[in-house]
């Protein structure tokens, strides 16, 4: 009997539930007292909060209001090859010799419009709802996407514009007549 009995108080373990309490109580209220001032209350939260609001703010400035586009220049002046270009958009040019072009960085953002000075080859790549506008220094050629070339030299009295395929609108810059300032010439392919 006795060997039975004391089997059994060997496998049942005595627990004093009251004592484990207390254990509890006194940790958790020493690390109430010994944590860090920062994390009290979300303290150090809010403010890392703010930091990283306040820099999100100023850098979405910084890309809106101060990043002004830059001028993009391309001068092509000898060879006997026209110089291949692409723009931003994907349209290609052909600049001829003794050529400049000219254009903003953010030509495909806000608006696809070029400044041409000699003779240029354009392959423009349609983009619904923005139109391509050449400056020449007596024309504005305007397109939604087409291939036509622009001659714009400032020693020819007259500057052309052949179009190869699609639909152009050319507007003479030195005209007053308002009623003809504008020609569309298309190009027929029979």
């Amino acid at each position: 009997n006795v060997w039975k009995a004391s089997k059994q108080a060997i496998d049942t373990p005595v627990f004093n539930s009251e004592k484990a309490w207390n254990n509890i109580k006194i940790k958790t209220e020493n690390r109430s007292i010994h944590s860090n001032p920062f994390t009290k209350n979300g303290v150090f939260i809010k403010s890392t909060a703010t930091v990283l609001l306040a820099l999100g703010v100023a850098w979405t400035m910084k890309l809106t209001l101060w990043n002004k586009p830059e001028l993009e220049l391309v001068t092509y002046f000898s060879g006997e090859t026209k110089l291949e270009v692409y723009l931003p958009d994907s349209s290609k040019v052909y600049l001829n010799k003794n050529s400049t072009l000219t254009y903003l960085t953010d030509f495909n953002t806000n608006k696809r419009k070029v400044n041409l000075n000699g003779e240029a080859f354009f392959e423009v790549r349609k983009v619904d709802g923005k139109k391509f506008e050449v400056y020449g220094l007596r024309t504005i050629t305007t397109v939604l996407g087409t291939s036509f070339n622009v001659r714009s030299i400032a020693s020819d009295s007259i500057e052309t514009v052949q179009v190869v395929t699609g639909k152009v609108s050319v507007v003479d810059l030195n005209n007053t007549d308002e009623e003809t300032d504008a020609a569309v010439v298309e190009h027929n392919n029979t």
